[in-house]
């Protein structure tokens, strides 16, 4: 009995002396959720406990959240009150070797996270989940049944997807584990009408509440019919069971709800009419959490090996970003680009506590976790995806790697190393882009699909004016005018001129860094990198250029210089008409500014 061992005071004396006595029971669950008053929030639970053999069974509060589990009290089968004893992680029912009991407690949900309320009870509808109802009996015992009724206004219809016979649902046992199950599964209940759509051998069902306008239920089945979709295609799954969207409106106090989320189901806040920025967040969300339920959590989910752990943030930010892309709330290049500012903007310190290898996440501040789940994660996933398309001339790409991940599941393998997938499916080997970028912490250029279409697009359009050559290696003038506008800017030097002289010469020795890299096969930026410059911001170009130095240090970086410069052909050439300014450039029509938004 893990965890018990500190245990309230209250309770000491009497939970120590049943410890030792308690005995693995195989049992029968009835429960029921009774909601008279829906506005006082409150909840009524009951619950027959069949099969018992021991002196006691201890009541687990799911995750928990004790929180919103109150005045428990316990009886025998003939009514007589058994004592229930309050404890570390639930309470202690001592049963005196009664066979069957009965549970009550209420049930208060809806407290206030990130998102907004984690479930909530108000006077038009109900939306919980499992670990916001049942008490569950600890790992001493297994259920061999659970069922579920529920008693409340005369106009709510449950959405649940466990089986249905004569008003009592019946968790499924061929499905998944049942404490899994009463801790995962979604239980809404109001005046609801449903709209269905067919998924190979998938249902999805949308819900929405019946005082909606039939136009607006219908707009919101299509937005959550679309993002499934994306989903689907993207995992390829086949599950042959039913999908539950409930889409609620706004608490009450205006903040949205969110309950669910998981291979059943889940309801949220997604309805129309609000501020476009607030709709787009709960889409995200909406997104985020399919594409958890179906590929990072039981039954249906792939266990990645322990050094992958930011695939899985990853993916949800890239099924964000597909999601807002397909409902036509965002672009590839938007969306990335605002991730890219966050992480730039702590990549670009030398001594940043946040931006940390991912191996030393475990270790790290919360505030480090987070920026490596929700900023650094799906930046390097794109540079991954750039790193895939070219070692497969464009053949495969990330969500090749997905499809190919979530198929190596069904094989059975677990856990799955993402290393091994990307070897089958390149022929190419990765080690070197984990040591790079996972194991340590070198920057992540900006390589998404949409960005650098949009930098060749501009590149085809501006100058390719040659201020020098580098052995037969280019330096155009909008390479020097940028990094010219940089000192300038740092006041390095005043003088246009002098900034220019110095701006080529420290571009020389980029390109003789490059070319000395290059022979030690170690690699520090892709090819591509000369086409983005002059569109990122002087601070990440600054800071590839200083890594270089580091990389050669180690290999004798003056010596290496001098002797360079004087086997080297160098042909400065003269200064050429100037061409469109970075700051005046177009694409399409529309001007840009030379580098991205910085903070």
């Amino acid at each position: 009995m893990k965890g018990l061992c500190l245990v309230a005071a209250a309770g000491l004396l009497l939970f120590a002396g049943f410890c030792s006595t308690a005995a693995a029971d195989d049992l029968s669950l009835g429960y029921t959720l009774r909601i008279d008053a829906p506005q006082t929030r409150t909840g009524y639970v009951s619950v027959t406990v069949s099969g018992l053999s021991g002196k006691g069974l201890m009541l687990v509060c799911p995750s928990g959240a004790r929180r919103w589990f109150d005045d428990v009290r316990a009886a025998d089968a003939s009514g007589e009150v058994l004592t229930v004893a309050k404890v570390e992680g639930g309470y202690y029912v001592t049963t005196d070797g009664k066979p069957e009991i009965e549970v009550t407690y209420t049930v208060f949900p809806g407290t206030v996270g990130s998102y907004g309320h984690v479930g909530l009870i108000c006077a038009e509808y109900a939306a919980l989940d499992g670990s916001l109802v049942f008490l569950l009996p600890d790992e001493e015992h297994t259920i061999r049944e659970a069922r579920f009724s529920f008693l409340g206004p005369q106009d709510w219809r449950p959405v649940i997807a466990w089986p249905k016979s004569k008003g009592v649902y019946a968790a499924d046992t061929s499905f998944a584990p049942l404490k899994l199950q009463l801790q995962r599964s979604l239980l809404c209940f109001g005046n609801f009408r449903k709209i269905s759509k067919g998924f190979g051998t998938n249902t999805l069902n949308v819900y929405a509440l019946d005082a909606y306008p039939e136009e607006h239920r219908k707009m919101l089945a299509e937005g959550v019919q679309n993002i499934y979709a994306e989903t689907y295609e993207l995992l390829g799954f086949e599950t042959g069971r039913e999908y539950n969207v409930v889409c609620l409106p706004l608490a009450p106090d205006r903040l949205p709800v969110s309950a669910g989320a998981w291979s059943d189901g889940i309801a949220l806040t997604l309805a129309g009419g609000l501020k476009k920025s607030w709709a787009s967040d709960y889409w995200r969300k909406y997104a985020r959490f399919l594409t958890a339920a179906y590929f990072a959590e039981e039954p249906f989910g792939v266990e990645l090996s322990r050094e992958d752990w930011w695939f899985y943030p990853a993916l949800f930010r890239y099924a964000e970003g597909r999601a807002l892309v397909t409902l036509g709330r965002t672009k590839e290049n938007l969306f990335y680009s605002s991730l890219y500012t966050d992480y730039a903007s702590e990549a670009t310190q030398f001594s940043s506590t946040l931006d940390i290898p991912f191996t030393a996440a475990d270790s790290a501040s919360a505030e480090a976790r987070d920026f490596l789940r929700n900023a650094k994660a799906p930046i390097l996933a794109m540079r991954l995806d750039f790193e895939i398309r070219t070692a497969t001339d464009g053949a495969d790409t990330i969500e090749s790697l997905i499809r190919a991940l979530y198929d190596k599941r069904a094989q059975g393998t677990s856990p799955i190393g993402v290393l091994d997938v990307l070897r089958e499916l390149t022929n190419a080997d990765f080690e070197d882009f984990y040591d790079r970028f996972v194991r340590s912490r070198n920057l992540i250029l900006p390589m998404w699909p949409a960005y650098i279409t949009l930098i060749r697009e501009a590149t085809a359009k501006g100058s390719r004016n040659v201020a020098a050559d580098v052995d037969g290696v280019p330096i155009y003038e909008r390479d020097v005018a940028v990094l010219s506008d940089a000192i300038t800017e740092e006041k390095a030097l005043l003088k246009p001129g002098e900034s220019r002289r110095v701006a080529i010469s420290v571009l020389v020795d980029e390109k003789l860094m490059d070319k000395a890299l290059a022979k030690r096969r170690v690699s520090v930026v892709p090819e591509i990198f000369w086409d983005l410059r002059s569109s990122l911001s002087a601070r990440v170009t600054r800071f590839i250029i200083t890594r270089k130095r580091q990389a050669l240090k180690d290999i004798l970086y003056d010596e290496w210089l001098n002797s360079q410069r004087q086997n080297t052909p160098v042909e400065i050439k003269p200064q050429q008409p100037p061409a469109l300014s970075a700051s005046s450039r177009s694409v399409k029509g529309r001007k840009t500014q030379p580098n991205m938004p910085m903070r």
